[in-house]
């Protein structure tokens, strides 16, 4: 549904870290490595699956996306968006312009 959407998070408890590569988790016995980003996906994924499998969804395919990828995979995206943001605003700029001129000239024949 259009305008409507649905948040997956991995929530953990205890104690968790990075070390750059990998993430940990403090347990009984001792850190252990997890992986939170496929454990949301994967609910994501399962939740999608039970809301399409429900008679009452008419909606057709829910279409998924699943963050979670690095730092830099994260700094790209928001670099293209940007860029394709500054380039929109270029246009408006120009629209923006094109119309105040025609507003004017309008504006003067109608004196």
């Amino acid at each position: 549904m259009k305008g409507y959407g649905i948040v997956c998070l991995e929530v953990k408890g205890g104690e968790i870290w990075h070390d750059g590569t990998d993430w940990y988790q403090q347990q009984r016995k001792g850190p252990t490595v997890i992986n939170p980003v496929r454990q949301a996906r994967d609910a994501l994924y399962a939740l999608r699956s039970y809301v399409e499998a429900d008679p009452r969804w008419s909606h057709g395919r829910l279409r998924c996306t699943a963050g979670g990828g690095t730092q830099a995979d994260e700094l790209a995206r928001l670099r293209a968006e940007n860029a394709r943001l500054r380039g929109a605003e270029k246009e408006w700029q120009l629209e923006r312009e094109i119309l105040r001129r025609a507003a004017a000239y309008f504006a003067k024949e109608v004196k």
